[in-house]
């Protein structure tokens, strides 16, 4: 591969797209100034990744020279002077996202050349963070509703290294008035939660929850990518169409049950229960699968830290080019077609397929640029404003007392309930400004399955809570809705176990954003997968998430679409 200094300025544009290939450029290598350097302990398959002896679960595979993993990285200096243009890359994906690389690793196993730009998105959680002394967490979740199963299966991520601490995690759920359900990992369990239930309730909670379940299978292609094939039962017609609130009403005698489906189908979103559309938000929150098992929630053997270990390791399988590059500064267009994409520092790498997971402003606005996308487009984009937030603590206890939380085994998931008539008011609540003390929220103990995380005595929990304010009340400043997010975070800890908040040593608070109703989500995905009319550009950030977290499905879909694209190409030559 050849790289070359950019001495002069470029000619003019001819009007027709630049087809000179870097191997046509004069080669001078002696007077480039700075060049990506590789590694000193290069990762390659005789040289495999540093890890632990433990974590070396599989063989590294013994691979031609051409098809080794490298990471290389960026010192050149900021400017035109050292910068290089190279080719010979069949696709550049944009950020280490989980999408970012479930999209590299397909590409590259379909035998497309493919080069990861870190580019200001590292990947995900490479090292848990010290947020307080002693005190570690990941910096995404170890949390897992349902990574996807045709992504796992591709890539066989289990092979690479992929774990699970907790395949079936309970979830203890509080009630107001202290009443307490415990219900199994296995949702087609659910009937049989241990707590104060009827029968005639639990026979319900049976045929809802089948009843959820199967719709939510029918529904997958749907949630994944928004396809309206998908609608055509009277039944999706009822769900889609009614507010929570409408289809939760008269199925329950026990109120508890009812919290239970409204805090769990609203407890990141950012729609009130009684919105129109709402209900499809529980039937999102049960679909897809965990090792196999619908509708489960699973703890990731070390978080995030593990699940970017797997990817690596896949990627070094796979011959990925991770590069730890200079920032994206534009995508590269010509003719309505991507070219490759240009950094900060004036270099440029040429490539047919550009995909990216930054959030659409950054990937359509910013990177793509105005003048070459629809202006339609352009107003869609700039039209969404958020109005709520869910409010994310991190909590450092400095000792595990004897109480509902620790007296018992806390590999689990703890929920508070919120009736439907308090959800509400916690809408209203945010919409002014203030956290309402009766909110809904989800507690996690990571350090549960990670003694590392937290010194021996202590532990580390993360909490979520929401419909939060997305902005302090007017009049007031950034530092006071920080005191009132860790103030919320207490009394909600508080009102569970008042021993365990005496032990807390600290909290941290930040944001995210907060899911839309699903019909208005997937018509959002639907939009940005169109990429503005740019050929060659394909999106899977956080614009292509359909109601809950990441699950990889994205990045498999942006992968597919740009693999139809090489072909279509290839086909012309």
């Amino acid at each position: 591969m050849t790289k070359t200094e950019i001495k002069e300025q470029k000619p003019a544009s001819t009007g027709k797209p630049d087809s000179e290939t870097v191997s046509d450029r004069v080669d001078r290598p002696e007077k480039v100034d700075c060049e990506p350097i590789t590694l000193s302990n290069p990762i390659t398959p005789s040289n495999p990744m540093t890890l632990a002896p433990e974590d070396k679960v599989f063989p590294e595979p013994q691979l031609p020279s051409a098809q080794r993993y490298t990471e290389h990285f960026d010192a050149s200096p900021k400017g035109p002077k050292g910068a290089t243009i190279e080719g010979g890359i069949d696709a550049i994906v944009i950020g280490a996202s989980l999408d970012g690389m479930a999209a590299a690793a397909l590409l590259a196993k379909a035998g497309l050349r493919t080069i990861v730009i870190e580019s200001g998105f590292p990947m995900i959680a490479a090292e848990p963070e010290e947020f307080t002394a002693q005190f570690y967490c990941d910096p995404g979740d170890s949390l897992s509703f349902g990574i996807d199963p045709a992504l796992l299966q591709r890539i066989d991520l289990h092979r690479h290294g992929l774990r699970f601490a907790e395949r079936r995690m309970e979830t203890t759920y509080y009630a107001t008035g202290g009443k307490r359900l415990i219900a199994p990992g296995d949702l087609a369990e659910f009937a049989n939660l241990e707590g104060d239930l009827t029968d005639r309730d639990r026979r319900r909670a049976d045929l809802f929850i089948e009843e959820i379940q199967s719709l939510s299978q029918s529904l997958v292609p749907y949630f994944e990518t928004g396809n309206t094939e998908a609608q055509a039962t009277d039944t999706f017609n009822r769900w889609a169409l009614s507010s929570l609130e409408e289809t939760l009403s008269g199925v329950f005698d026990e109120e508890v049950l009812t919290s239970i489906f409204a805090t769990e189908a609203l407890r990141f979103s950012a729609r009130r229960p009684d919105s129109p559309m709402t209900s499809l938000s529980l039937i999102r929150r049960y679909s897809g699968e965990i090792a196999g098992l619908q509708s489960s929630i699973g703890a990731i053997d070390r978080g995030l830290q593990g699940l970017s270990r797997s990817i690596k390791r896949t990627l070094q399988t796979l011959g990925v080019d991770y590069r730890h590059a200079s920032e994206v500064s534009r995508v590269l267009v010509e003719w309505d077609r991507v070219q490759g994409v240009e950094f900060t520092n004036g270099g440029q790498l040429r490539a047919p397929i550009v995909v990216s997971c930054f959030d659409p402003d950054t990937a359509f606005l910013k990177h793509a640029g105005r003048d070459h996308l629809d202006i339609e487009f352009v107003r869609a984009l700039e039209s969404r404003a958020p109005q709520y937030t869910t409010l994310v603590a991190r909590i450092a206890f400095d000792a595990k007392p004897d109480g509902p939380l620790f007296n018992e085994d806390y590999r689990r998931r703890v929920i508070r309930l919120a009736s439907l008539a308090t959800i509400k008011k916690c809408f209203t609540a945010a919409r002014l400004g203030d956290f309402h003390d009766d909110a809904p929220a989800e507690l996690f103990f990571p350090s549960a399955f990670h003694s590392g995380l937290a010194p021996t005595d202590g532990a580390v929990a993360i909490m979520r809570s929401g419909p939060a304010p997305l902005n302090p009340k007017p009049g007031r400043v950034f530092k006071d809705w920080e005191a009132d997010a860790k103030k919320h975070a207490l009394s909600i800890l508080t009102s569970l176990d008042e021993t365990a908040a005496q032990s807390v040593r600290s909290v941290e608070v930040t944001t995210e954003t907060s899911s839309d109703v699903i019909l208005r989500e997937a018509e959002i995905a639907r939009f940005l997968a169109n990429a503005g009319g740019l050929k060659g550009y394909f999106y899977c950030g956080s614009g292509m998430r359909i109601g809950s977290p990441g699950t990889g499905a994205a990045g498999r879909r942006a992968a597919d679409t740009a693999l139809q694209y090489h072909k279509q190409l290839q086909s012309v030559l």
